[in-house]
């Protein structure tokens, strides 16, 4: 079976609360038997508690930390753990659908790509707004510079509006929320000095120097519950992950590692992203009491 082929890492992104339906939705979606290793980076108790008890259910592994994780940490806390020539990440805030997995790795092996990723939808999947299907990151050198070119395609279009002209082919982004990646590659583009947001940037960019593919799988759809709403025990971790403190790092390590203008409108363009998104988490109308992840 293909699934032998692949181990499924279901990584902490920005909350912990969406957990149980990413999980839920695997194994509804996905033919057994398949590898799944979970990430623990420090959820709160009665949700450890209860992932724990889904894992013996399920039989899947968790890899319990005492601290929050970065997205690049965690990637590279789980390389030791992996024995399949593929790893697919997904984000814990993903729900997937039947048939996401398998056209993942049929595009990877019939194009012998490094990368592949599915068309992202944004919010319940019924809603059908796109987040991402494929995109491009670039480097352009001018006479005062590098500058970076990054941007996903179809963004926030209908998928039932666009999906006629969505097409298997190459890319050179892929978004960070799911995407299946050759077990080898993974071990030589983990950058843990980029803390936040944009690794998968700096994934996609080392990727295509690496010599390899990146090709979108639009037969394979995820959608990615991006917040708002919060519940009271996504806040720590969201608002670590998203700290100004991270974010200048992460943007400097860019800066530094592809010798970008200092001056660059995309850097500036990803601090005031950040920046509104932390923001999300200070808005009392977006969070929801959750008394029992207290």
């Amino acid at each position: 079976m293909l699934s032998s082929l692949v181990t499924i890492v279901v990584l902490p992104r920005e909350r912990f609360s969406t957990i149980e339906r990413c999980i839920e939705s695997i194994y509804r979606c996905t033919p057994r038997p398949f590898t799944l290793i979970c990430v623990d980076g420090n959820y709160p108790s009665p949700l450890k508690q209860r992932l724990q008890i889904l894992s013996k259910v399920c039989n899947f592994q968790v890899l319990h930390f005492n601290s929050f994780l970065y997205y690049s940490q965690g990637r590279r806390l789980v390389v030791p753990f992996l024995t399949t020539p593929y790893t697919c990440f997904v984000d814990n805030d993903v729900i997937v659908t039947p048939g996401w997995l398998d056209r993942m790795l049929i595009c990877a092996q019939e194009n012998g790509a490094g990368i592949v990723p599915p068309v992202i939808l944004e919010g319940e999947i019924e809603q059908g707004i796109i987040h991402s299907a494929g995109g491009i990151a670039v480097l352009e050198r001018k006479e005062d510079g590098v500058f970076m070119h990054a941007h996903q395609f179809y963004y926030h279009n209908r998928l039932a509006e666009v999906r006629s002209s969505l097409q298997r082919g190459a890319c050179t982004l892929a978004e960070p929320h799911t995407f299946l990646i050759r077990t080898d590659l993974l071990k030589q583009v983990i950058d843990e000095q980029i803390l936040c947001c944009t690794d998968y940037v700096s994934i996609s960019l080392d990727t295509t120097m690496a010599g390899y593919s990146i090709y979108l799988e639009p037969e394979s759809i995820v959608s990615y519950l991006a917040p708002p709403p919060f519940e009271y025990c996504d806040l720590p971790f969201f608002r670590y992950i998203w700290s100004r403190e991270a974010v200048e790092k992460t943007l400097e390590r860019l800066r530094e590692k592809y010798d970008l203008n200092p001056n660059d409108p995309w850097l500036d363009c990803k601090r005031q992203w950040m920046i509104n998104h932390l923001n999300h988490s200070f808005r009392s109308e977006n969070i929801l009491p959750s008394p029992a992840l207290i």
